[in-house]
């Protein structure tokens, strides 16, 4: 307790916070600032700032860094390939690990790929379960289950997702969803598990009793939920309801791929 604390130990936490506070500044002024960070982090080490500390005290000001960095730099949802390798290198000297980063910065592998591709930089599954045509690339594919209400009734009531056609010119950003998927007066049932494929041309659902194909020439809208994702397209009559992961990322993925398809 800060009772018990010596005055030169808390000005040494006092300290420690104000650098480290300083080194951030710039970056939160900027979010291309990023490229200066790992240098920052290397002086402020070599100055032994949080080495001076209490280990609660120094793990403390740790996570508050890694927290603030991560979404200072990605505040606009946005990464050159230049900003991604020093955020990762900032990291990595803040002692974030692939086995530790998503326990210390939740939905950090899902922000860096909205952050990618609205750069322009999609990805690439190398070894894809999907069997693609001619000239298709697919970008991301998760596990996905196929959902089906049982009751003539509306679930949006009040966990509404967020609703936007796919258009020209629309940047992808994070955080365009509201609630879980939920029922009133009515249930959700799984009726098939699969996986869902994002490529260059079209979204795929391959599961076990059902496949299902949506082009992005008839792709007319996206439903978002925090646990799944709505699709429409115009040669279905009723949209195709998925529980899934990395909803951020597909959302991302389908948005930029469908206006360059």
């Amino acid at each position: 307790m800060d009772l018990f604390r010596s005055r030169e130990e808390k000005e040494r936490i006092t300290a420690a916070e104000a650098a480290y506070g300083a080194a951030l500044a710039d970056l939160r002024t900027s979010p291309a600032n990023v490229v200066t960070l790992p240098a920052k982090l290397d002086e402020l080490r070599a100055a032994g700032y949080r080495a001076a500390l209490p280990k609660k005290d120094a793990e403390r000001i740790r996570r508050s860094i890694v927290t603030a960095a991560v979404d200072a730099a990605l505040a606009d949802d946005r990464l050159t390939a230049d900003e991604e390798a020093a955020l990762l290198a900032a990291l990595a000297r803040l002692g974030v690990t692939d086995d530790t980063a998503d326990g210390e910065v939740p939905d950090l592998r899902d922000r860096l790929v909205v952050a990618r591709v609205n750069d322009g930089r999609m990805p690439v599954v190398d070894a894809p379960a999907l069997l693609t045509r001619a000239g298709e690339t697919v970008h991301l594919e998760t596990s996905a289950e196929l959902l089906k209400s049982v009751a003539v009734r509306e679930f949006h009531a009040g966990s509404q997702g967020v609703s936007f056609r796919i258009m020209k010119g629309v940047t992808y950003r994070v955080g365009s969803t509201r609630g879980h998927l939920v029922t009133v007066g009515s249930e959700l049932q799984t009726v098939d598990d699969g996986i869902l494929s994002v490529t260059s041309r079209r979204v795929v659902y391959a599961g076990g009793r059902k496949t299902l194909e949506f082009r992005y020439d008839r792709l007319v809208g996206m439903e978002l939920y925090e646990d799944g994702i709505r699709l429409s397209v115009t040669n279905r009559q009723d949209p195709s309801l998925f529980r899934l992961r990395h909803v951020h990322a597909i959302a991302a993925v389908i948005t930029a791929a469908s206006q360059t398809s």
